[in-house]
């Protein structure tokens, strides 16, 4: 198929469709500069057929084989090709041990072996002289400790570690990353501190040190991140209380600190933050009472399950984009008008349940939360008849056991 095309420099067949061997003739293409096959599902190389086309083609500088058959193990020869500025092997099967050498690619802008998950090796160890922007080990079997010689890497602007098996702290070095703007180490097991290492790291957009076993509590230099917009420490150790002095997060659009130890009021810059869409503090030991958010833009709110108090405040059901709110086992009080509710038209979930709230119906009840899917306000005050009609298309779930209510009341729909 290929023989007739030795001259051939730049070949790029991904998401072309076809499936089955690849031609073992690929690896006659000895001037090849880029080959990408990527994004063609059951494709593989013939037994020993990746080995020959490293062997042979020496002179590439883009090799992207994501989602291709390969199953072997990571090739020596592929680190010592400096002319590489681009390798993808994603999803490649490989398996093995990935070398453990230093790195000497001084053009290598991009390496990604996501979801090679019997691809084991410690961190790879890149030289000072290196370009890499973009790195993925997500969904491998990489163990170890980040070394200090992260610190190399000042270039890196995306570094993916997602479900690993690293452990250990975060080296201080990594305070050198200051072009990153994507850090996300979910689910591996570092522990220790948060460094303080943000102050220099201000091209950050996401960070996510999610469900790892971080203690501490959050370093102040996190306030220097005015370019973010994704922050996760979800399921971790971290206590005490949120730093209150930030330099302005006006991009910031997801929080989520759920499953830690947090305390102390919730942080009055929380409510003041223009492009907020999602707010999670759930499972913390939050006090005192939810202050009044300033802007509408939030989609979804979860404080439930901490130990907060007051009633639930008014801004909350001026939040004309709303979809979720969960606020359920956080010790809230209060009466509730069903006429506050005016607004709600997009909540699908909410969850006010174990609080000590009690409700007061509206004449206008029945044209309320149009579409919601599940109501759970079990566990409160509610006492009386219940006329609340609500969700006539779409209620799967509703749920107000252990109540006072002393019967139901159906009012007729509106058209």
């Amino acid at each position: 198929m290929f023989g007739g095309f030795s001259s051939l420099t730049h070949l790029n067949l991904s998401d072309s469709g076809f499936s089955g061997l690849i031609s073992p003739e690929i690896s006659h293409l000895s001037n090849l500069v880029s080959l990408d096959l990527t994004w063609n599902e059951g494709a593989e190389f013939v037994p020993h057929g990746f080995d020959s086309l490293v062997q042979n083609l020496t002179k590439l500088q883009k090799l992207h084989l994501y989602g291709i058959f390969i199953t072997s193990v990571f090739p020596n020869s592929l680190l010592n090709r400096s002319s590489l500025i681009s390798l993808d092997l994603s999803e490649c099967g490989l398996y093995g041990r990935f070398p453990d050498k230093d790195i000497h690619l001084p053009k290598l802008e991009l390496l990604d072996l996501w979801g090679n998950s019997n691809l084991s090796g410690n961190f790879p160890r890149f030289s000072e002289n290196n370009s890499l922007i973009d790195l993925y080990l997500s969904f491998t079997n990489f163990s170890g400790e980040l070394p200090a010689s992260i610190g190399n890497l000042k270039s890196l602007q995306t570094l993916y570690l997602i479900d690993c098996q690293f452990l250990g702290s975060i080296p201080a070095s990594l305070d050198n990353l200051t072009q990153i703007t994507s850090l996300n180490l979910n689910s591996d097991h570092f522990s220790g501190k948060i460094p303080n290492v943000f102050y220099n790291l201000r091209n950050l957009i996401s960070l996510d040190l999610s469900r790892n076993n971080f203690n501490g509590q959050i370093p102040p230099s996190i306030g220097n991140l005015t370019n973010l917009r994704v922050l996760d420490f979800s399921d971790n150790q971290l206590e005490g209380a949120i730093p209150s002095s930030v330099y302005g997060f006006s991009s910031l659009s997801s929080v989520h600190f759920r499953y830690n130890l947090f305390n102390g009021t919730i942080p009055s810059w929380l409510y003041t933050l223009p492009s907020l869409l999602a707010l999670d503090l759930s499972h913390n030991k939050f006090t005192g009472p939810i202050g009044e958010f300033q802007f509408d833009s939030l989609v979804d709110i979860d404080l439930s399950m901490n130990e907060l108090h007051g009633s639930i405040p008014t801004s909350i059901f001026k939040l004309v984009n709303l979809s979720s709110l969960h606020l359920f086992s956080s010790n809230l009080s209060g009466v509730l008008e069903t006429s506050k509710f005016e607004k709600l038209i997009n909540p699908t979930y909410l969850d006010l349940s174990n609080n000590m709230l009690s409700l007061t119906m509206s004449v206008h009840s029945n044209s309320m939360l149009p579409n919601i899917q599940i109501l759970d306000l079990s566990c409160n005050n509610i006492s009386g008849m219940f006329s609340w009609n609500v969700g006539k298309d779409t209620l799967s779930y509703l749920n107000l056991s252990y109540n006072f209510i002393s019967g139901f009341e159906m009012l007729p729909c509106s058209p």
